[in-house]
């Protein structure tokens, strides 16, 4: 989930639901089998459950995989030489050595990148993020785990609630969900959890306190 720029977690929740059901409606079946009218109920019941568990887990395909993923690369790609290897600030362990000057790069590209607003766009990923900026993916994590000392995920989400506090003191007149949408948060529950998380308050009870100093 640390890749991902959108909240999972309702989905997630989505999916457990699905299982649960799914597992309570085949439970059932073997007394449904035995009488006749309860099986008109029960049938029903599992077709619907199996129908919510696909939906549920295509709904969890679609946001998890990202659109722009970086192609793998195949067993004969694989073999590179260790020159190449240190070319691309990787030791024989595969393990990411920036270098200052590919941080520092990394770091004005990161910044360019928030300044022209594309961290509005929820479904930004890791993956996609790697493919704008022309990076590999794992030189950017080793980036937010060296230099940021924080994950993708929790990177953006910083970027985004600073933004929306900006926005709520610029703006009073704006919504909350106004403000959630455009700094990039894909619900309302998720700005409403940030923000429980870093000020202990709703967004609401934040702007009420601060929003006007």
């Amino acid at each position: 989930m640390e890749n991902f720029g959108i909240d999972l977690i309702p989905y997630v929740r989505y999916s457990q639901a699905s299982i649960i059901l799914l597992y309570f409606a085949a439970g059932l079946l073997p007394v449904a089998i035995l009488f006749n009218t309860l099986l008109y109920i029960i049938g029903p019941l599992i077709l619907l459950s199996v129908i919510f568990f696909v939906h549920t887990f295509i709904a969890m395909g679609y946001y998890i995989t990202p659109k722009e993923v970086i192609p793998e690369e195949n067993d004969a790609e694989a073999k590179v030489t260790e020159a190449e290897d240190m070319k691309d600030g990787k030791n024989t362990h595969g393990t990411n050595i920036l270098t200052a000057n590919r941080k520092m790069e990394i770091e004005l590209a990161l910044k360019k990148w928030c300044e022209e607003g594309f961290y509005k766009d929820y479904e930004v990923n890791i993956y996609s993020l790697a493919t704008k900026l022309g990076y590999k993916k794992n030189e950017l994590t080793e980036y937010f785990n060296q230099s940021e000392y924080t994950n993708f995920r929790t990177w953006l989400s910083d970027i985004r609630f600073n933004e929306a506090v900006r926005m709520m003191k610029a703006n009073p007149e704006y919504s909350i969900d106004a403000i959630s949408t455009e700094c990039g948060f894909s619900s309302h529950t998720w700005i409403y959890r940030i923000f429980k998380q870093k000020t202990g308050m709703s967004p609401s009870q934040w702007r009420k306190q601060f929003a006007s100093i």
